[in-house]
């Protein structure tokens, strides 16, 4: 069940990212609407690691995922195309 809710939140992120980008001009939402749904997101991802990893506290999953994260961030930027006008 987790799984589908999971699945519920990544779907209304995806829902404001389109709305901010402007590909769903006939809804508004809160500026920071991405933001607060990458966290529900986020939170039920820490739901779905607590059922997997029952023995650790939802603060230490969340920082064994943040250090995953950071791990991980240099090479995921380093892929990416540059920005318009950057050398």
């Amino acid at each position: 069940m987790l799984m589908c809710k999971l699945t519920e939140e990544a779907g209304e992120l995806a829902e404001a990212v389109l709305v901010a980008q402007g590909f769903k001009p006939h809804k508004t939402l809160p500026a920071d609407a991405a933001l607060g749904e990458a966290a529900d997101v986020m939170l039920c991802l820490l739901l779905v690691l607590s059922r997997v990893y029952p023995e650790q506290t939802a603060h230490a999953l969340a920082g064994a995922l943040a250090g995953q994260i950071d791990a991980r961030l240099a090479r995921y930027v380093a892929r990416q195309p540059a920005a318009d006008g950057a050398n």
